[in-house]
């Protein structure tokens, strides 16, 4: 098994990794400003590398300091982490589809945590809404929910008060609830329908 060249993609990476920690190093509270990476870029090029990657620095960590130096970054990770947080409460919830949900959300924010390290992108970009999305959807999650043999004790009471109510046509007619308790109201409707 042949190993073909990467065409210097992987000095590449590195060459830009120092040009990030370049601008940090001169910019390190409140970074360069957003969304001004690649046009400020070139200033704290030493390699040249600028020249030929006229990309921002593929590390979303990186590119974060950089523009927004430590404070941004901080702020990010406060953000990530709390959004984590959530998700994983929401994992841990007693109501099935709560925590199936939670554990989906928590997989996809550590998978973009991961894939931050390879790509660059910005706050406003395509990538980052899946963040945001991701983030939106863990914190609704955080919600708490009754357990759910609560809700069914709570479902059986309110079928148990519809099957005491009178039976007559505009009652079923009127009333949705019947027809999600149709199990409890089955023997009532068929009385009622030998009746008429």
């Amino acid at each position: 098994l042949a190993l073909t060249s990467d065409d210097g993609q992987a000095a590449s990476r590195v060459a830009m990794l120092r040009v990030a920690a370049n601008m940090v190093a001169h910019n390190p509270i409140i970074g360069v400003g957003l969304n001004t990476y690649v046009l400020e870029m070139s200033r704290y090029d030493h390699d040249g590398i600028t020249e030929t990657f006229y990309y921002p620095v593929h590390n979303i960590y990186m590119l974060l300091a950089g523009e927004l130096g430590i404070v941004g970054l901080s702020l990010y990770v406060a953000i990530f982490v709390a959004f984590v947080f959530r998700a994983a409460a929401a994992f841990r919830s007693k109501h099935p589809a709560q925590a199936a949900l939670g554990f989906s959300v928590f997989l996809a924010l550590v998978a973009f945590a991961v894939d931050g390290l390879i790509e660059g992108d910005t706050l406003g970009s395509r990538t980052f809404m899946i963040f945001w999305i991701a983030g939106g959807c863990a914190s609704a999650l955080y919600q708490k929910l009754p357990p759910a043999k609560v809700l069914e004790r709570r479902t059986l009471t309110t079928c148990q008060e519809l099957v005491a109510q009178p039976c007559e046509d505009s009652a079923i007619e009127t009333t949705p609830k019947r027809s999600l308790c149709a199990p409890h109201n089955r023997q009532l409707l068929r009385t009622h329908t030998n009746t008429k």
